[in-house]
């Protein structure tokens, strides 16, 4: 469950897990979600009860704005009831200029590696796979985006008046995709295997999501999970 934390978290059980968007340190959470809202967003956290069973997770879109202010926001969060946080990079419309955006992956770079020192500093509280950080840099970041690994793993629906839409992707119909920076993307491709492989090898086996993306690939047992669905 996706939520600005402006309103108090029910437990729904271990199942469940609560994503807090939360965009860098008050000033700049608030200039792009409101007046307060960082404030509110805080005390929400600050409310979940001892014993909440339901997973709270924070996740900060990492801009070319906010990057070198992270460390503020983890140390602000790291003593809440939170029980970690990752970070997503901002992606652009196509043709999109702007101060949150990076121009190509080598600008964004220098925001890659500071979510790794982050990661190493406090690790155990950061999300973000190694893989899926490396995998970010300029040699394999088109790989993934060109190979997008979230067209086949994630199901978008967008609200449109009393109807459910499917845009092209999560981030929209116009997303620039030669610059996505989008945590899915790379924290899927990260335990997949693809083109990328070649400049990066993984360093382990990979797990559930790539044994379950070969079955789909089969007719025989996409046929089978699709029947294990409708039981």
């Amino acid at each position: 469950i996706t939520t600005n934390g402006t309103i108090r978290l029910r437990d729904f059980g271990p199942s469940v897990t609560y994503v807090v968007s939360i965009d860098g340190p008050e000033d700049l959470h608030d200039a792009l979600r409101g007046r307060g809202i960082y404030a509110k967003a805080r005390a929400t956290l600050a409310a979940v009860p001892e014993g909440f069973s339901s997973t709270v997770q924070v996740q900060c879109v990492v801009t070319r704005h906010n990057q070198h202010r992270l460390e503020e926001l983890v140390q602000d969060l790291i003593g809440e009831k939170v029980d970690g946080m990752t970070f997503s990079f901002f992606c652009p419309n196509k043709g999109e200029s702007s101060p949150l955006a990076w121009s190509d992956a080598a600008e964004r770079e220098e925001a890659v590696d500071t979510v790794l020192r982050l990661k190493e500093k406090y690790r155990g509280f950061i999300w973000n796979s190694d893989r899926a950080l490396e995998l970010m840099r300029p040699a394999t970041a088109g790989l993934v985006t060109a190979n997008c690994p979230a067209l086949q793993t994630v199901m978008p629906l967008y609200l449109e008046g009393e109807s459910l839409v499917s845009p092209f992707c999560c981030h929209g119909n116009n997303v620039d995709c030669d610059r996505c920076g989008g945590w899915v993307v790379f924290a899927h491709a990260a335990k997949i295997p693809g083109p990328w492989d070649a400049v990066l090898p993984p360093s382990r086996p990979y797990g559930a999501l790539a044994q379950y993306l070969r079955q789909l690939a089969d007719p025989a047992s996409r046929k089978a999970l699709a029947r294990e669905f409708t039981r």
